[in-house]
């Protein structure tokens, strides 16, 4: 089974910058963009604040956005390798239920989708910041439908299939995350396999 990226917690070994592109990575899966402090992300990332405004001169919302295009981007990344190496559309859908059914056990359902806790949050009022988690959510929708049609899908109904099973996806992760169980992971996977 391929292992996927998933946020890891800053070693001493990391550049300054990696250590709070990473930290600030896992706290706003695990709190949001309101619950994720700079002061928080500077003590948990052992960083000097000066050095935050020197890597990050935009502040906040310019680390935000760092950490996010760097979760989602290896998240297409592994996507891509997914779809890539698996023998049909079934398999692959397989494979990510599995990634994401680990990762929220693993995180005592705490992290599930890497940009859906700030999505969320900020729809309304950080434009730049959803612009981001528009383009990601977009490229994913593109990564299931291209295999969905390279595994013989009409190319209308494989754009639908993208757009259908990251839709589906992104609520059995919430419902996951709420009560504590992949089994509605596990459910959207059963659905599919039915049709």
């Amino acid at each position: 089974m391929l292992e996927f990226h998933t946020p890891s917690t800053p070693q001493k070994t990391s550049s300054t910058r990696d250590r709070l592109l990473k930290t600030t990575a896992r706290l706003l899966q695990r709190k949001g963009y309101h619950g994720t402090g700079l002061s928080e992300i500077l003590r948990t990332s052992k960083t000097p604040k000066g050095s935050l405004y020197h890597y990050f001169t935009g502040g906040k919302d310019e680390l935000v956005i760092a950490a996010l295009e760097g979760e989602a981007k290896k998240l297409t990344d592994d996507l891509m390798d997914v779809m890539e190496n698996s023998l049909d559309l079934l398999a692959a859908m397989e494979r990510v239920i599995d990634y994401f059914s680990q990762r929220l056990i693993e995180s005592d359902y705490q992290v599930g989708s890497p940009l859906a806790p700030v999505a969320i949050e900020i729809s309304n009022t950080h434009p730049h910041i959803l612009a981001v988690c528009s383009r990601y959510y977009s490229e994913w929708e593109v990564v299931f439908s291209d295999k969905a049609s390279k595994s013989g899908m009409p190319e209308n109904k494989a754009e639908e299939f993208g757009r259908n099973f990251l839709i589906q996806l992104e609520g059995a992760l919430l419902l996951s995350k709420i009560h504590k169980t992949p089994h509605y992971l596990q459910y959207l996977l059963n659905q599919f396999s039915l049709t």
